[in-house]
């Protein structure tokens, strides 16, 4: 998408500032939905900006033709990557010592969990359902809205709501977007035959 050469040092850094963003004592609880929202964030602002940073020739280290390639390209990035590193974890101490909440904490208790308590609500799954059928009947694929729902439905999951990803998947999206399964019975057991034609299909 960025068209960069080299994304798995995007995966690595993302990875590694996710791991600076985490308490480490307790880094194993936000493996799960908990940690959602904040991976999303961090691998999104990581990646743009090692992206950014790595075009920059002046923080590159030469160490000449004769060196591998896969050995130069990690001294190209290294100051980029210390850089993220360095920015994620004074973001994280900045945020500890004016909020008193560990970053991912933080964007736990702002964003996720109210909008995961707005999302998982039967007014919530009808809005998706509605803007995904809506955006379908004009010819536009869904996928953007499944990026924004399916994590904090999932997180729903999680949390004991009833409104969650496996609901969602079962009675809002039974045979496709907005119960298609039960259209295609009732053009089946239509009476005309053009709908049953289509139903048969």
């Amino acid at each position: 998408l960025k068209k960069f050469e080299k994304p798995i040092f995007c995966v690595l850094i993302t990875i590694v500032a996710l791991f600076i963003s985490v308490p480490s004592d307790t880094v194993t609880s936000y493996f799960s939905n908990k940690g959602l929202l904040v991976s999303i964030i961090v691998s999104i602002i990581a990646t743009n900006l090692f992206i950014k940073l790595s075009k920059n020739e002046k923080i590159k280290i030469k160490v000449g033709k004769n060196v591998p390639s896969a050995v130069a390209d990690s001294f190209d990035l290294l100051f980029s990557m210390a850089i993220i590193m360095l920015v994620f974890a004074l973001w994280s101490w900045i945020i500890k010592f004016l909020t008193g909440y560990e970053f991912i904490d933080l964007i736990y208790a702002v964003l996720q969990k109210p909008l995961v308590g707005l999302s998982a609500t039967l007014g919530g799954a009808f809005l998706t359902i509605i803007t995904k059928c809506c955006l379908f009947f004009v010819g536009i694929h869904p996928s953007f809205v499944n990026a924004i729902a399916t994590p904090l439905f999932t997180a729903a999951l999680d949390e004991g709501y009833i409104v969650n990803q496996t609901f969602m998947d079962v009675w809002g999206c039974m045979g496709g977007c907005g119960g298609t399964f039960a259209l295609a019975i009732a053009l089946f057991l239509s009476k005309r035959d053009d709908f049953k034609t289509m139903g048969k299909l």
